[in-house]
């Protein structure tokens, strides 16, 4: 398959498009991983990498501490430059005040990122849609074949959605807060419970242990 083009890379390293910021390109030789990086990266997350670097040009620096020396993020992608043995490899140095924010710009840069939800519908939909360029490589979406399949087979089994008007009525004129608590913490929602008793057509009614409800009605 012949690589796609679209405008003009920054620039090139080793045979590879840049098409990210970066401030300069250095020797492969010199980039230091930092030793208590915890992040581990698996064959076949490296194995991806290296083929949408190899494909799709480096989308990413990788930034080094220009307080330790060590790479903080892109460690991923250093292993693969080192799979695709490249010589060369883009950078960006940054500042940082101490060890401790170096370090948890380091965990963050892996963390973070591990905390979103990806939809599985709007994926399939969107393989679905790349499916029609057929000189597009679906496995640089970091998705393999055979999960490529499965998805496109759900999204054709999906079951069709309709949709059918609901009618809400107003809500009533009246309405009723219930509030409960220990006498001891009373005194932290007086002013909530004034608030509240000041609203038109409310009802309030206080709870204070076992003694008998008290009402206002406005």
């Amino acid at each position: 398959m012949a690589k796609r083009q679209a405008g003009k890379p920054k620039a090139t390293a080793a045979g590879i498009d840049i098409w990210c910021a970066h401030e300069a390109i250095i020797p492969i030789i010199d980039l230091k991983p930092h030793p208590a990086n915890p992040n581990e990266h698996p064959a076949r997350q490296i194995s991806k990498l290296a083929k949408n670097i190899s494909e799709l040009g480096w989308r990413n620096p990788i930034t080094i501490s220009k307080l330790s020396g060590y790479i903080i993020r892109g460690h991923a992608r250093y292993q693969a430059a080192q799979i695709l043995k490249l010589k060369s490899v883009p950078v960006d140095f940054q500042d940082y005040i101490d060890q401790g924010e170096e370090l948890a710009d380091m965990i963050a840069d892996n963390r973070i990122p591990e905390l979103s939800v990806m939809n599985p519908d709007k994926i399939a939909q969107i393989v679905e849609n790349l499916t029609d360029d057929i000189d597009f490589d679906l496995e640089l979406t970091g998705y393999d074949a055979t999960e490529i399949a499965d998805m496109r087979l759900n999204l054709e089994q999906a079951p069709e959605i309709s949709l059918e008007k609901i009618e809400v009525k107003a809500p009533p004129k009246t309405a009723w807060v219930l509030i409960a608590c220990p006498m001891a913490k009373f005194g932290q929602i007086a002013e909530l419970i004034e608030q509240i008793a000041e609203m038109p057509d409310v009802i309030t009614e206080t709870v204070l242990n076992d003694d008998e409800p008290r009402k206002q009605k406005k």
